[in-house]
């Protein structure tokens, strides 16, 4: 049984904490939360003097920032808070402590789909990557909310962008990667999108997210489920 650590305790790492909690595969050991209240929750210095096969960061940009590196030192790390890999010092640090320590940080795509299709395409050689967030209440008013590169969008919106990071760094990077983030009104649709051309292909993805309701998974914290169970099985797909 592997010992698994949780940074965060909200709507994405909560239902991760009890995937983990009824998985026999998985052990809970420790979560990191900044006010704890339950028996197995910690605060940092006491969260870092446990032993991990695996922390998930599920608590945003910022705790990915603050704790990754002491996080690598000790064990895996999975990650959906891709925004912060935007800036290439960060990243390179992380590079390094993962070099070092001989452990990984995995970025799990989120909400997004088509990850393997935007690899295989930069392998192929793509030139082209633009993503698109439409989600109401991104901006005061209904309209375009930013346009330009991720690397802008990521400094600027980073909560926003954080599928779009990791869907970058699989596919042709950050740099030649275009971002837009649009507001389509109040009642309006979640939508993301992506396309891209170049390689073998042509790629055309558009995710309709329909909104949350009681009983129903955070599509990020899903995403986080499902690479705990397809990390047991003995027969991995993709």
């Amino acid at each position: 049984m592997k010992r698994v650590g949780v940074i965060g305790r909200g709507r994405i790492a909560g239902p991760v904490i009890e995937a983990i909690r009824n998985n026999g595969d998985w052990q809970l050991a420790g979560v990191l939360a900044r006010n704890p209240s339950r028996e197995f929750e910690l605060q940092a210095d006491a969260f870092f003097d446990r032993d991990y096969d695996l922390i998930i960061e599920a608590a945003g940009p910022e705790a990915l920032h603050e704790h990754a590196i002491r996080a690598l030192a000790m064990a895996d790390l999975w990650t959906v808070s891709g925004s912060v890999l935007a800036d290439d010092g960060f990243r390179q640090a992380v590079e390094r402590a993962g070099a070092q320590s001989g452990h990984r940080l995995r970025l799990l795509s989120g909400s997004m789909a088509g990850l393997d299709g935007v690899a295989a395409q930069a392998a192929g050689g793509a030139s082209r990557l633009e993503i698109i967030n439409q989600r109401p209440g991104l901006g005061k008013q209904a309209g375009t909310v930013f346009s330009g590169s991720l690397r802008d969008a990521a400094g600027l919106y980073p909560d926003e962008v954080n599928a779009a990071v990791a869907v970058a760094l699989a596919g042709p990077g950050i740099n030649i990667t275009t971002m837009t983030l649009v507001d389509p009104g109040p009642g309006g649709e979640h939508r993301l999108m992506l396309k891209g051309d170049g390689g073998f292909a042509t790629l055309d993805v558009d995710i309709l997210i329909r909104p949350l309701s009681l009983g129903h998974l955070h599509p990020v914290a899903a995403s986080i489920i499902a690479a705990l169970k397809d990390a047991t099985r003995p027969i991995r797909i993709g």
